[in-house]
């Protein structure tokens, strides 16, 4: 073993990491670190901390290294060489992820070269992987602190917790992560006021994980204002108590909230219906968004449509309920785009130029089998049709819509596999 410097492009995703499947690209694992493994937070906290000295990657001699030159596989510190390979070039990232890295890597202190321990193959350094990644062991392998040990380490747990609530609000999309930028002072000085914490809904008890007492629904309007204000500039860390406490007040005001409590709740974790006392089954909870389909977003990124990519991204970020007719509109205009991609023309509509003979064409079945889909496509054609020209109809029943955008999305990916084929010829 000997520890080099290597040069960060030189060291390659581990295809066969134990933290996932194995993959045949380094594309894929970058996109299911990004989703699954906090690759994003770690990009964060490397550009504000550097990367840990305590802790030192592993390499492997790459196999298919060309002759005369020397690459690796990265064997310990898959998440960190990832996160380190998107700072350096953001678009490596996933699509929905891209313009994130982007905004964080403009404030990071590039460097070329990781320090390494070089291991002679997968063998030599399995013993030293399951002593980190296995759990105690009987004593030989890492033991974590506790919630107490972690408390008397990092003592006053506020910063955690303004960490957490900045976390929560950028998961629900109510700020980006160049909006959030050296908020957390300000976050930081807010939680701390009791007459805050108790109009936001908040519990700060539980010293390594933040907690709220209202409804998610509640929570989100009052969050929602916050951060709003909070990026306005609206307020700051010179806020004194008495001000704190006069916009405490103006957060209880917010319309549309309930007075209702609830026991503390991770903000990580959905609202769970309570069993009736009279054993009555719960009503389903109702969608609120149309369903982002990873497969769709990426199979309309390989296509290279610019526009089509725009639409798709936007019709699952609203609240079906409050913009049923702008999204009635988006998702006609990604159709009637789409079906022009694949040789439709201004003359037909695309319910028209999707007939019983060009959906089996594209695979999906014949007439009988494609009843369904044939319905959604009439839908969705009038009621984009209605909402569009008429002075005053419009579609404004939201289940409905999210259903038949479901139920259409194996045509969807069909259409956009066509059109990737007829462009590649």
């Amino acid at each position: 073993m000997e520890i080099k410097q290597i040069a960060i492009k030189d060291i390659f995703l581990d295809l066969e990491n134990p933290r996932h499947d194995t993959y045949q690209s380094q594309e894929e694992v970058i996109e299911y670190l990004c989703q699954h493994e906090y690759v994003f937070a770690l990009a964060q906290d490397i550009v504000t901390m550097g990367t840990n000295p305590l802790e030192i990657m592993a390499v492997i001699p790459n196999p298919d290294t060309e002759e005369g030159k020397a690459t690796y596989i990265i064997a310990e510190g898959n998440r960190r060489l990832c996160a380190l390979k998107l700072l350096e070039d953001p678009e490596l990232a996933p699509s929905n992820d891209r313009k994130n890295f982007k905004a964080i890597s403009r404030q990071w202190k590039a460097f070329n070269t990781v320090a390494a321990v070089v291991f002679d193959d997968r063998d030599s350094v399995a013993g030293w992987l399951e002593r980190i990644h296995g759990g105690l062991q009987g004593g030989i392998g890492r033991k974590s602190w506790n919630a107490e040990q972690k408390t008397r380490f990092t003592g006053d747990a506020k910063n955690l917790m303004a960490q957490q609530l900045l976390d929560y609000a950028q998961k629900k999309n109510m700020l980006t992560a160049e909006e959030r930028s050296n908020k957390i002072s300000t976050v930081q000085r807010f939680i701390t006021n009791p007459l805050f914490k108790d109009a936001l809904g908040i519990d700060t008890s539980k010293n390594d994980e933040l907690q709220r007492i209202r409804n998610e629904v509640d929570f989100d309007l009052i969050l929602k204002k916050f951060i709003g204000d909070l990026k306005l500039g609206n307020i700051n860390t010179r806020f004194n108590a008495p001000e704190i406490r006069q916009y405490s007040h103006e957060l209880r005001a917010v319309d549309g909230i309930s007075s209702e409590t609830i026991p503390p709740h991770p903000l990580s974790t959905p609202d769970k219906k309570e069993k009736s006392e009279k054993s009555k089954p719960n009503t389903p909870s109702k969608p609120r968004y149309l369903e982002n389909n990873k497969e769709t977003e990426k199979a309309l990124s390989n296509l290279g449509n610019y526009k089509l990519v725009s639409i798709y991204n936007s019709l699952h970020r609203l609240v079906v309920a409050e913009h049923c007719p702008l999204l009635t509109i988006g998702l006609w205009s990604f159709l009637d785009s789409l079906t022009a991609l694949n040789g439709r023309n201004q003359s037909t509509d695309f319910q028209s130029f999707l007939s019983n003979t060009k959906l089996e064409s594209l695979g999906l079945g014949n007439k009988e089998a494609t009843k369904t889909l044939r319905e959604c496509l009439r839908r969705l054609s009038e009621n984009g049709n209605t909402t569009k020209h008429d002075k005053q109809a419009a579609a404004f029943n939201d289940l409905q819509l999210i259903n038949d955008f479901q139920s259409i999305h194996p045509l969807i990916q069909a259409l956009i596999m066509n059109a990737t084929d007829s462009s590649n010829k």
